[in-house]
């Protein structure tokens, strides 16, 4: 068996993952999704892609460095020797180029053949999600996407082979027969997790503190972590004496790599779980009953109501009682929670309620379909922004409020919800006070409704699906004269945002739980490289390799999944705590939360489990080599 064989696996691995990263976000602009986004969204989101690409590639390439140094490593003695012969370094680029053209061009073409498929079922499922219809859907390949990943592939490679190249031709060839040549990767790693750190600062200054404070403990966390299980292998009497031994070892000495491995793996973490939760919370949007505000008088539409044409795409048509009302005092309020020192600085000192509209009880319950039976001296309260309604909901949460609405008190009622409930923003509607039928009356008087809300019917959106279906019905108002405010602008936000996601952070966060466990299996495996005078020691003692594999098996289990469960924990940990994810729990149920949670912690095991069973595969093969060495 070839030498290099089981070695190349590791780099081919590294290409293709590269490969399909690459191929996915740069055929973004193909996707289903992407035609469903507003055209002046289109731009940013391109813009934002491409960022996050550039971030990727910064570690894309620090792996396919790491891996490239690895097998031209192995040939340094022959290496050497073409130097001592006195080879210059362009000719010797050439050679160790040409030695991995063949792998880079393989693993491109089979990276890019998954990636087309995976991009598919991720565009599919996307579509199906966010129920935008699949009457007009195409298998698209994007040729530019395949060029562009062929060429950034080829880039990265050279680059990284020229830069080990010219790391040779700084040492003398003696020293490259008798010493151990090092890599910069840690170096490059180093610097890279340095600058992701330093653009989340930048980019918002309220996280500097919390940030760097969490950086702190988690690396003392983790130090101290590793250096009591070296203690606990070394002591403990049960067990492998050889695998005890080994593991403290590791422990001990490879903390850098165990750490790095670690913070990859808890950023990835806290990042997919963020953007996953975070799309769920904006999927709720799609959700919404009212598609459209009309804003027109009773016979227009009864009109409406009895147009054939019109009834085939509408559902639901329901009036909405509500006026400006300016004799309303929240001040108990803004000071509840201005107060309320476990909300952070940033949303205390930029809260400000000043709700100007009064809504009748019986349309807020036919907008949100629910009964709530208010009393003459209850009322809700509705947000207009995100961070109105955290700190209302935080705040009110802890301690009852009141509100002063024409010289009277009213207890807030514990049910706190967005004031999107008109089409949307474009009326410029502030935050809201409900108030039941009987004070509403008295209130305001009899006056005719403020506006008609106007839902697609069930069958029409299964038809054509909720955006085209949308446009349709849109575009019957305009040709029939109607005054209309559409939802369908804040449904194609909510999307433009779940794209977002899917193609920006939920990507970010795949590179860095893919880079981190590519880095931690080449720096295992080199580990089991050094360690090959053990396997012979071993040998020589009486132990068949069977035994050996047994031994390589579970050391190799034994890093894996404590590194994996630790970083879970770390992650999930700071998930539940940290100041920017607390605002998930006021906007989803607990329940979805702690279902999300468990299936990434299910997936990251899932996958820590295929990097392990590679690396196992990989050093079994090796040992084959070793085996024949041994006997010869």
């Amino acid at each position: 068996m070839r030498k290099d064989k089981s070695s190349k696996k590791l780099y081919f691995l590294i290409l293709i993952i590269s490969s399909i990263t690459s191929y996915i976000i740069l055929s973004f602009d193909k996707s289903e999704v992407f035609s469903y986004i507003y055209e002046e969204n289109r731009l940013f989101l391109l813009d934002t892609v491409r960022l996050i690409y550039l971030v990727s590639l910064i570690f894309i390439f620090i792996l396919i460095y790491y891996a490239s140094f690895y097998i031209i490593n192995e040939k340094k003695d022959y290496i050497g020797l073409l130097i001592a012969e006195g080879m210059s370094q362009k000719e010797l680029f050439k050679i160790c180029f040409k030695d991995l053209i063949k792998d880079i061009v393989r693993a491109n073409f089979l990276g890019i053949g998954l990636a087309v498929f995976i991009n598919e079922f991720i565009n599919l499922l996307t579509v199906k999600i966010l129920s935008l219809g699949l009457n007009y859907h195409n298998f698209s390949i994007s040729f530019k996407a395949i060029v562009l990943t062929i060429g950034i592939s080829l880039c990265l490679n050279s680059l990284s082979i020229y830069t080990l190249v010219r790391d040779f031709y700084k040492k003398k060839p003696d020293e490259i027969y008798r010493g151990e040549l090092r890599s910069r990767s840690n170096l490059f790693m180093f610097l890279a997790l340095l600058l992701f750190a330093l653009g989340v600062i930048l980019s918002d200054i309220y996280l500097r503190e919390e940030f760097l404070l969490v950086l702190a403990l988690i690396s003392i966390f983790l130090l101290t972590v590793f250096f009591l299980f070296s203690k606990i292998f070394q002591k403990i009497s049960m067990g492998d004496m050889i695998v005890r031994k080994s593991l403290s070892l590791t422990f001990k000495k490879d903390k850098a790599s165990l750490i790095f491995t670690s913070f990859m793996l808890i950023a990835g973490i806290l990042i997919l779980a963020y953007t996953i939760l975070t799309s769920i919370s904006s999927r709720n949007s799609l959700e919404r009953p009212a598609d459209f505000t009309l804003y027109d008088s009773k016979e227009k539409i009864e009109l409406l109501k009895n147009d054939l044409d019109m009834g085939q795409m509408i559902g639901e048509i329901y009036p909405v009682y509500g006026y400006e009302y300016l004799d309303i005092y929240p001040v108990q309020i803004n000071n509840l929670v201005k107060q309320n020192m476990a909300l952070d600085r940033s949303t205390r000192n930029k809260f400000y309620f000043q709700p100007s509209f009064l809504l009748k009880e019986s349309s807020f319950e036919n907008i949100y379909n629910i009964e709530t039976k208010l009393k003459d001296d209850e009322a809700i309260l509705l947000a207009e922004s995100e961070n109105e309604k955290y700190g209302l909901e935080a705040s009110l949460a802890k301690k009852d409020g009141s509100i002063r609405v024409g010289g009277k008190d009213y207890k807030l009622f514990k049910l706190v919800k967005s004031n999107k409930i008109f089409s949307n923003d474009v009326i410029g509607l502030s935050s809201m006070v409900v108030v039941n039928d009987k004070v509403y009356d008295s209130l305001i008087d009899k006056k005719d409704p403020f506006a008609y809300n106007i839902n697609l019917s069930k069958d029409f959106i299964n038809s054509f699906g909720f955006s085209k279906g949308s446009d349709m019905l849109r575009q019957a108002f305009i040709d029939g004269g109607y005054k209309y405010e559409s939802y369908i602008w804040q449904a194609k936000n909510a999307i433009s945002q779940i794209t977002e996601n899917l193609y920006t952070y939920f990507y970010l966060s795949l590179i860095f739980i893919l880079a981190g466990l590519s880095f931690f299996t080449i720096r295992i495996f080199i580990h089991f490289e050094k360690s090959k005078e053990k396997l012979r020691i071993l040998s020589l003692m009486g132990q068949d390799m069977g035994e050996i594999r047994a031994i390589i098996r579970k050391e190799y289990r034994i890093l894996f999944y404590l590194v994996g469960f630790t970083s879970l924990f770390v992650a999930i940990f700071l998930f539940t705590n940290l100041s920017f994810s607390m605002d998930l729990f006021y906007r989803i149920k607990i329940s979805k939360i702690i279902g999300t949670l468990a299936l990434i912690s299910l997936g990251i095991l899932i996958l820590i489990s295929l990097f392990l069973r590679f690396i196992v595969r990989v050093s079994y093969e090796r040992i084959l080599y070793y085996e024949e060495d041994f006997n010869n």
